[in-house]
């Protein structure tokens, strides 16, 4: 009962989610894979690049986040 009530809930936020996101305009940047040549696949082999930069992005977002939603905290907190 309760897991049936929580996966509506999460469905429910999901929802909400997509159709905030489905608002928001397409990105006016072009991504394109950059060719750097045999060097740098030998460089993928040894370090998986695309996954480094993948894990940093999602830790500058984290804390992006976290610096956001502090500044909105103390906003509330200087209104009132």
């Amino acid at each position: 009962m309760f897991t049936s009530i929580m996966n509506a809930l999460l469905d429910l936020i999901v929802l909400i989610l997509t159709g905030l996101t489905a608002l928001l305009p397409n990105t006016p940047f072009q991504f394109q894979p950059v060719e750097w040549g045999v060097f740098a696949d030998v460089i993928g082999l040894v370090f998986p690049v695309s996954d480094i930069f993948t894990h940093w992005a999602l830790i500058i977002a984290a804390f992006g986040s976290y610096y956001a939603v502090r500044w909105g905290l103390r906003l509330i907190r200087q209104v009132r």
